[in-house]
């Protein structure tokens, strides 16, 4: 799951090319936008997350930069950045759950399948 959601804002920044971009669907085509996709149920934990692991979840997940590097660059013990990190990921995944009734399995790995756009709790 966190691979999914990780590659989908991979996606949606290399599109749009800015953090401030989470504030707005990328709708290219209209199509696109009526589509019900990851992108949906993704942006709204997201945009849901306190400003302090929204920064941190961007710059280790879509940025890719070593943890002790962001760590030293935003001020904070590593210890901090870490459970900010696993704070950010869980409550994306519990987004996930809450917006499409995806679930954890035995081995608290996020399964399920995309609802329609009716169905979703959130996206609709």
């Amino acid at each position: 799951m966190f691979s999914i959601a990780r590659n989908t804002v991979l996606d949606y920044f290399r599109t749009n090319n800015t953090l401030n971009g989470l504030t707005m669907l990328n709708t290219e085509e209209e199509e696109d936008f009526l589509k019900h996709t990851e992108k949906d149920c993704l942006l709204s934990p997201i945009l849901n997350l306190d400003k302090m692991y929204r920064p941190p979840l961007f710059l280790a997940d879509v940025k890719d930069i070593k943890h002790r590097d962001i760590s030293t660059q935003l001020g904070i013990p590593l210890s901090t950045f870490k459970s900010r990190i696993q704070r950010a990921r869980k409550k994306i995944a519990k987004g996930y759950m809450d917006c499409c009734g995806y679930t954890l399995n035995e081995k608290v790995v996020l399964v399920g399948e995309m609802q329609n756009r009716e169905d979703c709790k959130i996206c609709r």
